[in-house]
C-alpha cells in the first residue's frame, strides 16, 4: 500500500505525538464535500461546514439538508462522509449542524517487515459542528461554528473541542465578484494549527440567465503543513454546472500537481453533483458524490 506524503508522515510520528494532537486530522485535507468549489465558497452539501458564513440561506429557502461521500480506493483506501442540516431563523440568520467523517482502512500492523503481525490499524476523525451565519449587511455574511473534534489512530484516541469564524462578501460591481475568508479546525487550546481559508471569483462572462462562466482563485493553508492553491474556472447552462482546475498541494515541502474536475445538476429543489480528483505519483484518483435540497 502506497500513502500520501502527509499521512505517511503522520503515521511515523504517531508513537511520539503529544497529547495536544488530534490524530487523523490531517485526513480533513480531503476536499470533503466540496463539489468543485473552493472551501471558503463551498456551497451545496459543504455550505458552511468549511467556512460558516457560507450557511445562510438565501430567497425563500427555509431549510436545506445535504450527504456527500468521498472515496479512494487501493492505493491510498481513503474514505469520508458528511451529512449537513440548516434551518432560516428569521430573515437574516441560518442556523446548521453538521457530521463529517474520514478515515483510511487496510493499514497493516507490521514489525520489521511488510508481513502483518495482528490486524490492522484504525485511523480516522470524526467532527462534529453547530455553526449560525447572519447577513448583515445587502452584500456581508458573517458566520461562527463550535466543532468537537474526535480522533484515533491506533490506540490512541483524543478529542478537542473548536471554534471557527469566517465572512462572505457577494454581489460585488457589474462582474457579481465573491471574497471569502475563514478559520477552519481552530481548537480552543491553540494547540492543534489552525487552517485558513481565502477564496474569491468573478463573472467574465454571461450571455443571459442560462449561460455563465466565473473565474477564481482559493487558497487552503495549514502552516507547516500543507498548502494548496486551486486556481478555477465555473460554466452553468441550464441546469447543469462544470466546475475544475489545476490544484497545487505543498504537504511538507514536497509540491505536486493535481486536477480537479465536477459537475452538477439542477432537477427541482435537488442538486446532484460528482467529482474527481487525480492523486499525484500515479495514486487513485479520488471520487465524491453528494445530494443536496433547499426547500421552502
Amino acid at each position: 500500500m502506497r500513502l500520501p506524503v502527509p499521512l505517511a508522515a503522520l503515521l511515523l510520528s504517531a508513537r511520539v505525538a503529544t497529547a495536544q494532537t488530534v490524530p487523523a486530522r490531517d485526513l480533513l485535507n480531503a476536499p470533503l464535500g466540496l463539489i468543485g468549489a473552493p472551501a471558503a465558497l463551498a456551497d451545496g452539501v459543504a455550505a458552511g461546514v468549511w467556512n460558516p458564513a457560507t450557511k445562510a440561506l438565501e430567497g425563500d429557502d427555509r431549510y436545506s439538508a445535504g450527504v456527500a461521500a468521498l472515496n479512494a480506493p487501493v492505493d491510498v483506501a481513503l474514505t469520508g462522509q458528511l451529512l449537513s442540516v440548516a434551518f432560516r431563523v428569521r430573515s437574516r440568520g441560518t442556523i446548521g449542524a453538521s457530521l463529517a467523517r474520514a478515515g483510511v482502512a487496510d493499514l497493516v500492523r507490521t514489525d520489521t517487515d511488510p508481513q502483518s503481525i495482528g490486524g490492522d490499524i484504525p485511523y480516522g476523525i470524526w467532527v462534529t459542528s453547530l455553526g449560525y451565519s447572519y447577513r448583515v449587511a445587502p452584500h456581508l455574511v458573517v458566520g461562527a461554528a463550535a466543532r468537537y473534534l474526535s480522533g484515533r489512530v491506533d490506540g490512541d484516541q483524543r478529542a478537542r473541542l473548536g471554534a471557527d469564524a469566517g465572512v462572505l462578501v457577494d454581489g460585488l460591481g457589474t462582474v457579481d465578484g465573491r471574497l471569502a475568508a475563514s478559520t477552519f479546525l481552530q481548537t480552543v487550546d491553540r494547540e492543534e494549527p489552525t487552517t485558513l481559508l481565502l477564496a474569491g471569483d468573478a463573472r467574465v462572462y454571461q450571455r443571459d440567465s442560462s449561460l455563465m462562466l466565473r473565474a477564481g482563485l482559493g487558497l487552503v493553508r495549514t502552516p507547516r503543513a500543507v498548502t494548496e492553491w486551486y486556481p478555477h474556472v465555473s460554466g452553468s447552462l441550464g441546469r447543469v454546472l462544470v466546475r475544475g482546475g489545476p490544484v497545487l498541494v505543498d504537504a511538507f515541502g514536497t509540491a505536486s500537481w493535481r486536477s480537479r474536475l465536477a459537475i452538477t445538476l439542477e432537477q427541482d429543489r435537488f442538486t446532484i453533483g460528482v467529482v474527481q480528483e487525480s492523486n499525484s505519483s500515479g495514486l487513485t484518483p479520488t471520487y465524491q458524490i453528494a445530494v443536496s435540497t433547499r426547500r421552502r
